[in-house]
């Protein structure tokens, strides 16, 4: 069984957490009932950098971790979403750099030619 106050798992029949101390009074969570945590599932800031970079694949990572590792699934999402948001912004500016630079007299000129 499992502590409800630390989580740790503990002997049955225990009367104290040996972890936390925490008297039990029956108030511990059967092993069954204790959602098991990852070890891998760090959440760590590479994944965000990953999914920046590589946004697809920070979408594919987030759609395939949500279940398993939900806390690497959002870092990767994030950071996909970031790259997106980021790339489009970058794109927006150098249209309207491209554009304030363009001539259209001289477009329009090359069409009357034609």
């Amino acid at each position: 069984m499992y502590c409800k106050r630390c989580g740790k798992q503990i002997e049955d029949g225990s009367t104290f957490c040996p972890f936390c101390g925490s008297p039990l009074n029956g108030d511990s969570v059967p092993a069954a009932d204790v959602q098991q945590v990852n070890p891998n599932d760090s959440g760590s800031m590479g994944w965000a950098v990953l999914g920046f970079f590589c946004t697809l694949a920070g979408f594919i990572l987030w759609l395939v971790w949500m279940n398993d590792r939900p806390k690497c699934a959002k870092m990767a999402g994030l950071g996909a979403i970031a790259g997106v948001l980021f790339g489009t912004a970058v794109s927006f500016i150098v249209m309207a750099v491209v554009l304030s630079n363009f001539d259209f007299q001289s477009v329009g000129n090359i069409l009357a030619m034609l």
